[in-house]
């Protein structure tokens, strides 16, 4: 055998916390809207099959959290005008993990939450256990 012994880590998950506004054209049934977009960026499938943005199988180990790519799976809908990712101009805008030293304005900063090697980014949107991550959208109409 050459070299050091392998070494067998359990991956750990990693709670995200998420919350951005998301404005819809004008005239948006935003009840519907929000379930679509919700179930879009969710951890489930989609009607076609395909698995939602946090679905487990989307993230593997040490897979970072990148802003643009939320927003582009959030913009995909065709009644969302634009996204605010900014807390300086919404400050119900949150991008960052629950247990590590993070925050949402350098995760904002960069363009990302990274995700070690051994972690896995994980979101169960389950209202009665917000600790295990979360994705919310504040959903109103544009005028």
């Amino acid at each position: 055998m050459l070299g050091a012994r392998p070494k067998i880590c359990q991956g750990v998950d990693i709670a995200l916390d998420i919350a951005l506004v998301v404005y819809c054209v004008s005239g948006t049934n935003i009840a519907a809207a929000r379930e679509r977009l919700l179930q879009n960026v969710g951890t489930g499938t989609l009607p076609d099959g395909s698995p939602a943005f946090f679905h487990p199988a989307n993230w593997p180990l040490g897979r970072e959290v990148v802003l643009d790519e939320l927003v582009d799976a959030i913009k995909a809908d065709p009644s969302v005008s634009f996204v605010v990712t900014d807390p300086t101009l919404d400050p119900r805008v949150v991008f960052e993990t629950i247990e590590l030293d993070d925050d949402t304005d350098a995760n904002i900063r960069d363009g990302s939450i990274e995700i070690v090697w051994n972690h896995r980014a994980r979101v169960a949107n389950d209202d009665f256990h917000p600790a295990l991550g979360r994705v919310g959208l504040y959903v109103v109409a544009a005028s």
